[in-house]
Formats: structure tokens, C-alpha cells, sequence
């Protein structure tokens, strides 16, 4: 028993040792611009960030800033950050100075949390199984790597973890012993569990059946217990304790429905749902519900060894049915109902699981050992060391610098300063490690095509992709930022696979320079097996690669869309049919392409824009309803993404040359500004001004200039205005020109140029007191302008106002000669 408990406190220390280790990573000595002697901090974990944030700025627990999440985590990460806060010296913020502190602090209570789970587990075990398994489930909870990496940082699976297995553990020794209203406890710590996550409430559940069956699993006595005031007891102080730390679910609860940002509970569980199709969710398109977990997941969690003991130890505990094994059975069975029919599908939604999963393998392990000692023993030697093995192995990546400032590094000693650099968007991104006045940082934004399916076609997708790269020397992909999500759906996304995937293989006009990547090792080992389970290595040790660009990005470039143009997987042929079959007045052969497609393509809603406009040419005014509505179900659907719809659709027709159906689509987009957010109207008018763009260099300068206006409609801005000038100067329409200038200047007074320009443009148009007005704020603003030049140009405007007879400025001129300006 002895040697037991000190192999325990071995374990225990081993544990806090790979929790603790490395828990300061992402302090660097690498600064993006170069500046010496700083030291900076990066963190690359999207969740852990949102968590730190809404826990720093929450201020009500009937309003919190996020409900993806219950309140609990945030309340627990606000007292232990402000009870740090007390020996640090300075505001607590996610963004400056503190960042550091802020997150180290956090990750210190993660992996506090962490251990005191490790212990959890040894108590229970050992109040219900005996030491050996009590030390053989620790060990397991405390070296397998997922442990490790979430106890490295701040998120609710470690905490939701925590407070499960302590109601459990509270509600078995509330039978043991006999004591019933430890049920009350029990209760507490279901709706703690509850306010972290709210499947938590399966806990209950599981509680009130082991209370009602009792140790011996009798359902003759169920119904006395049922009137026992111990189990009501438990139920309302769950219920109590939820409702304390989360008041809205009783004053609003219309809270939990909202779906307006991803932070919102309804939003996240429609993406978990496969419901919204989101870039970081693409990757699960294809795996098989709840199978996934066991074939792919949690040997990439905890080893292949492990995993098969896992599963031994279940169907040991359903054979022998006991009924602590059977409660244990019960809380996994029903959790894993919760996560394991999602779309989603995330090693970190495992740990709950480990706990009762490590008891049950350990009390198999054990049970053996009894019949078969020796051989039973070895194996379980055997699966404890390389466990350990693999955690150890895992660990070490957070003593190596991550390998996204690695990259960075190698970016800043072996690029020159002044070249432009493709970089992505997106949570695991290096994009806030390129400095943006040493490089030019061109986004690739790939998220634009993926949020406009359906209305963008593959050849205005791969035209899109280009522009982001045209002027771009290297580009920086993180293997599961984007490409491992692409990869994995060919037929959903053709252009954005074809991209990544011909981009990633250096047959896109790049070609791999650099690859930086950390697996886990020891001793020689390399544990590192790439599985398809993107997050697990994006947060902390992903493949960074780095591409060059070669001499034959044109020609790469025009082989991709033209093998996309002519792919099944895309409507463009079709499309450029139907815009044949339109030139040529052909309605029957148009609308048998529009029923093809609508038939092979069902998601192109592009097309039920030209079955509108179809149906409006043979005079069938409920069909021609019936095509818009299909039309702009995808505005409603995608209220986050209908800022960029129109210019996917009016890029897309155009392209096709079916430039009156794109200006319809961009017109009804224009009209639905109203609807959009600041943000959202900002993109929209630059979309709009971008197509403009190419529509004038195109010759297309009527379409080009009301383009324009509707850009300007969404969102007034002096360039567009002043771009407007220009085309009226084209055609010839100085009055035109001159209105679109005065309306630029009234937005921005001091446009030096413009004033210039519309100045001289008033005076050729005889409206000399508009001409001056202009000229003089110019002359006032210029501050290239020596005294001497100012003085000869006020002499020369007071020449010309007193020549035309405006005596007002050319005595307001005098006055500024005669004072020296």
C-alpha cells in the first residue's frame, strides 16, 4: 500500500511537471519590426482568447458578453485575474501591455484545474475500486496528451471536466455511504457543471437514476425513493445554482435562440450541427458520426494502446454491471450521445470523457491481473509506458518556440524588406507576425469565395484568388488554418481545393521554400502522426510552409481556371450556355440549361436569378416570385455573408456577359444596404467598386459609372465620388464632373488635388465664385507651397477675382496679402 501511494505522489509530480512545463510559451524575443532588446507574447488559441475576453468584459450576469459558453468560466477567469491583478502593476486587458500576464495567469488556473482532476480521480478510485486502480487511472488521466494541451490553456473543457467528475464522485459516495444528502452537494455541482457547459444538465440524469436504483439496482424500490425529499433537494439546488450564475435563462431566454455572432449559443450549436457551414468545420464533412471518435480521435488523444483499453474497460463494466462501473457507463454513455452524432468533431470534446473512461480501463486492468497476473501485468506495463512516453513526447512542443514564429523569423532574416507577402485570414493565421511596414501583406481572404457559394462561379473564384497574389513574392500557408479544411470537401469547394491543394504542391506559381513543423518526440521517437483534426494542432504545434514565387505564375494560373471552366464540379460551362442561348433570343433551350442546372448544381442560386429574369420574358409573373425568393434565400440565410453576395453574383454574370442581369443583381443588393451593418456596407462599396473597377478598364464606362453610384449609394466615399468625376470628364459631362466633385469635397474638405481640379473646372464653367472658393482653400492647405509662392498665388486668384467681379474674395485676398500670408 505504501509503494502504492508513493507511486501516486511520483504521478501526481510527473503530471504538474508536463502541466506546468512550458506554460510560458509564446514569450519571444522575435518582433515583427525588428526592434531589439523586446520581448513580446503570441497566443494562437481562437477559444481560449474569446474566453480571456468576454471574461474581462463581463459586467452582468443577466447580459454576458457570450453565451457559447455558460458564465462560470468567464466569473472564475475574471476573480482569479483580478485577484492577480492585485500584484501587477497596470490595467488587465487582452491586447496590451498585460497580454502576458493575463494569459500566463489563466493557463496557471488551467493547469491547477488540471491537476486537482488527477487527484479527483485517485480519490474516487480509490474509495470504490481500491489503490492500484486509483493509481493506475491518475497515471492515465495525467500523462495522456490531451490532458496535457488543454491544461496548457484556458478553456471550458478542462473546468466542465473538473465539475463532472465531482458531482459524480459526490453523488457515488452519497450511496456508499448511506449519506443521502450529500445528493445536495451533488445537485451544487450539476449546475456548476451546467453554468460551464450546458450539457451538463445530463448529470442529473445520471444522479437521479443511481439514487433511485440504488447499490443494488433495484427498480422495486425506485418508486419509494422517488418520494424521498433528498433527490428534490438535489434537483433544485442544481437548479439554484444555475440560475445564480446564469439569471437570463430565467429573464430571457430567448438569449439562448440568438445566432447573430458565432459567440452566441444558437450559432454555435448550428454550426456543431452542421447546420452553417463554417471553413474550421469542413474538415468533419466526411466523417462518420460517432465512429470518428474512436478511429481517428482518440488515438490521436491518448495513443492507439489506450484507446483499445478504453474500450475494453467499457464493455468489462457492461458485462460485470456494478453499479459504480454502471454509473460511470451511464455518464459516458450519455455525453458522448451529446458530441458523438455531430457535425463537429474535436479531440478536446473527449476530455470529460477521460476520467470515468481511465477508471473503467484501470478496474479492467486490475480485474485481470487476478487471473492472469503476469502476462496482465506486463501488457499494462506496457500501455502505461508508452502513454507516459507519448505525454512526455507531448509536452516537449511547448519548450521549442512555436513554429508560426519560427517561420516569422526565417521570414524577417531571409526575405528583403519591401517585398509583398500572401498571408491567410482565419484563427491559426501568421498574419499578426508579418510587420506590415517592412512587407506588404497581401490577405488572401479565401473565406470571401467559400461564403459566396452558389452565387460565385469557379472562374470568378480563381480570378478572385489571383488578385489576392498577382503582386505577392512569397506566400505563408498554415496546414490547418485553411488547406486541410479545403482538402477534405473537392466537391463542395472545387475552386478553393484546387487552390490550396495546387498552391500547397507548388503548381500554382509558388514554389515551397521553407516547411517549419514541431512533433512530439523523445528519445528518437517521433509520436507525431498527422491526423485529420485540424485544432488539435493548430493550437499549438501546426506545419508552416513557405512558398516562393516562380517564373510561371501566368500560365499556372490560366490552366486553373480553365480546367475549372470545363470541371463537372462547376456550372460556368452551363452557364456560358445559357448566356449563348440568351444572346440569341433562344427561351426553350435557356430554360432547359436553367432546369439542368438547378437539377446538377442545386446550390446555385445564381441561376435562379436568370430563371427570374426567364420567366419574366414569357410573362409568368408567379414563377418569375418564385425564382427571386430562391434568389435571396441566401441573403437571409447568410446574414453575415450578404454584404459580398452581390459582387459574387455581378462578377459572375458579367464574366458570362449577361451584363443586364448584373446590373439587376447589383442593384438589389444596393437596395438591401439598409440591412447591413457599418462593416458590412464598407465591404459591399469597395465589392462594388472593384467591379467597377474592371467594367471601366473593360470599355464597359456606362455600367463602370452606375456601378459606381450604387457603391457610392451604400457607402459615400470622396473616392468614389471623385472616380465618377472621372468618368464624366470622359464623356464629356463637365457639369456632371463638377457635381461629383462637390459632393467629394463636402465629405472631405481638405483633397488638395480635387480642390485644384474642380477649381479650374468651376472657372471653365464660369462659376467663378465656386472656382475661387476652391483655389484659395487649396493655396491654404498646400503646405509644399513656400511663403513666398503662397503670396504669388493670392496675388494671382485676387487678380482673376477682381477681373470677373467677385469683389467679396478679391478683398478677402487683399486682406491676406496686406497681413503677410
Amino acid at each position: 500500500m505504501r509503494n502504492t501511494s508513493i507511486l501516486f505522489f511520483a504521478v501526481l509530480i510527473l503530471a504538474a511537471a508536463l502541466r506546468f512545463s512550458g506554460l510560458s510559451r509564446g514569450e519571444s524575443d522575435f518582433v515583427p519590426t525588428g526592434v531589439p532588446g523586446t520581448e513580446v507574447y503570441y497566443h494562437f488559441h481562437p477559444d481560449e482568447e474569446t474566453l480571456v475576453r468576454a471574461a474581462l468584459r463581463l459586467l452582468s450576469l443577466f447580459d454576458p458578453p457570450l453565451t457559447a459558453y455558460g458564465t462560470l468560466p468567464m466569473l472564475l477567469g475574471r476573480g482569479v485575474l483580478h485577484l492577480s491583478g492585485l500584484f501587477h502593476d497596470g490595467s488587465l486587458d487582452a491586447d496590451g501591455r498585460s497580454r502576458d500576464f493575463v494569459y500566463k495567469t489563466v493557463r496557471v488556473f488551467s493547469a491547477l484545474v488540471s491537476l486537482a482532476t488527477v487527484a479527483l480521480v485517485f480519490y474516487i478510485g480509490r474509495r470504490h475500486w481500491g489503490l492500484a486502480v486509483a493509481v493506475l487511472a491518475a497515471s492515465f488521466t495525467a500523462l495522456v496528451p490531451i490532458a496535457v494541451q488543454q491544461a496548457h490553456f484556458y478553456t471550458v473543457d478542462g473546468l466542465f471536466t473538473l465539475l463532472a467528475l465531482a458531482a459524480l464522485g459526490a453523488g457515488m459516495q452519497a450511496v456508499a455511504s448511506g449519506r443521502p444528502r450529500l445528493l445536495i452537494l451533488a445537485g451544487v455541482l450539476v449546475g456548476l457543471s451546467a453554468a460551464t457547459r450546458l450539457n451538463g444538465l445530463l448529470l442529473g440524469a445520471v444522479l437521479a437514476w443511481l439514487f433511485l436504483l440504488g447499490r443494488d439496482l433495484d427498480w422495486r424500490n425506485a418508486l419509494a425513493r422517488l418520494k424521498r425529499s433528498e433527490l428534490w433537494f438535489c434537483g433544485l439546488a442544481a437548479l439554484a445554482a444555475l440560475l445564480v450564475l446564469e439569471p437570463y435563462l430565467l429573464t430571457a431566454p430567448e438569449v439562448l435562440q440568438r445566432n447573430d455572432f458565432s459567440d452566441d449559443f444558437g450559432y454555435s450549436v448550428q454550426v456543431a450541427r452542421g447546420e452553417i457551414l463554417r471553413p474550421w468545420s469542413l474538415a468533419d464533412m466526411h466523417t462518420v458520426p460517432f465512429l470518428h471518435y474512436w478511429t481517428q480521435l482518440w488515438p490521436q488523444a491518448v495513443g492507439i494502446p489506450l484507446t483499445v483499453l478504453f474500450a475494453l474497460g467499457l464493455a468489462y463494466a457492461l458485462w460485470r454491471r456494478e453499479w459504480r462501473g454502471l454509473v460511470l457507463v451511464c455518464w459516458c454513455g450519455l455525453y458522448f450521445l451529446t458530441i458523438g452524432g455531430l457535425h463537429t468533431k474535436h479531440v478536446r470534446y473527449l476530455l470529460p470523457l477521460l476520467p470515468g473512461l481511465s477508471l473503467l480501463a484501470a478496474a479492467f486492468c486490475v480485474a485481470v491481473q487476478r487471473r492472469w497476473k503476469w502476462p496482465a501485468l506486463a501488457a499494462t506495463t506496457i500501455i502505461a509506458l508508452y502513454t507516459a512516453a507519448y505525454g512526455v513526447a507531448f509536452a516537449g512542443i511547448y519548450r521549442i518556440e512555436d513554429s508560426r514564429i519560427q517561420a516569422a523569423r526565417w521570414i524577417f532574416e531571409h526575405v528583403p524588406e519591401g517585398q509583398n507577402i500572401g498571408l491567410e485570414s482565419g484563427g491559426f493565421s501568421l498574419r499578426r507576425l508579418v510587420d506590415g511596414q517592412r512587407y506588404g501583406k497581401h490577405l488572401i481572404n479565401s473565406s470571401r469565395v467559400f461564403y459566396t457559394r452558389g452565387y460565385l462561379s469557379c472562374g470568378t473564384g480563381v480570378d478572385y484568388l489571383r488578385s489576392r497574389l498577382d503582386e505577392a513574392q512569397y506566400v505563408v500557408l498554415i496546414d490547418v488554418n485553411r488547406y486541410r479544411q479545403y482538402a477534405a470537401v473537392p466537391e463542395l469547394f472545387p475552386v478553393l481545393h484546387d487552390f490550396y491543394t495546387k498552391l500547397v504542391e507548388g503548381e500554382l506559381g509558388f514554389a515551397p521554400v521553407q516547411r517549419f513543423k514541431i512533433d512530439p518526440e523523445l528519445w528518437g521517437i517521433d509520436f507525431g502522426v498527422d491526423r485529420p483534426e485540424p485544432s488539435f494542432y493548430g493550437y499549438d504545434h501546426p506545419a508552416v510552409l513557405i512558398l516562393q514565387r516562380r517564373d510561371d505564375f501566368e500560365a499556372d494560373w490560366a490552366a486553373l481556371k480553365w480546367s475549372l471552366k470545363v470541371d463537372p464540379r462547376c456550372a460556368d460551362g452551363s452557364l456560358a450556355a445559357v448566356a449563348s442561348a440568351l444572346q440569341v433570343d433562344d427561351l426553350k433551350k435557356v430554360e432547359a440549361l436553367i432546369t439542368d442546372i438547378e437539377t446538377r448544381y442545386p446550390d446555385m442560386r445564381l441561376a435562379s436569378l436568370i430563371a427570374a429574369y426567364l420567366h419574366e420574358k414569357q410573362g409568368r409573373p408567379e414563377a418569375e416570385q418564385a425564382a427571386l425568393e430562391r434568389y435571396v434565400s441566401g441573403f437571409l440565410s447568410r446574414s453575415h455573408d450578404a454584404a459580398t453576395i452581390p459582387w459574387a453574383a455581378g462578377s459572375s454574370l458579367i464574366d458570362v456577359g449577361l451584363l443586364d442581369l448584373a446590373r439587376m443583381a447589383l442593384i438589389d443588393g444596393a437596395n438591401r444596404r439598409a440591412s447591413l451593418r457599418p462593416a458590412d456596407k464598407s465591404r459591399q462599396a469597395l465589392s462594388y467598386s472593384t467591379i467597377a473597377d474592371r467594367l471601366a478598364t473593360s470599355g464597359e464606362t456606362e455600367l463602370a459609372a452606375a456601378v459606381y453610384r450604387m457603391a457610392a449609394q451604400v457607402d459615400p466615399r470622396p473616392a468614389t465620388y471623385n472616380t465618377l468625376a472621372a468618368l464624366s470628364i470622359m464623356k464629356g459631362e463637365s457639369e456632371e464632373a463638377l457635381r461629383w466633385w462637390e459632393t467629394s469635397l463636402r465629405l472631405d474638405t481638405d483633397q488638395i488635388d480635387i480642390l485644384r481640379l474642380a477649381g479650374k473646372m468651376a472657372h471653365g464653367l464660369g462659376r467663378y465664385e465656386l472656382a475661387l472658393e476652391f483655389l484659395v482653400r487649396a493655396a491654404e492647405l498646400d503646405s509644399e507651397l513656400s511663403p513666398a509662392q503662397r503670396i504669388a498665388e493670392y496675388g494671382s486668384l485676387m487678380a482673376e477675382a477682381e477681373k470677373v467681379g467677385a469683389e467679396a474674395w478679391a478683398a478677402d485676398l487683399r486682406a491676406r496679402l496686406s497681413g503677410g500670408r
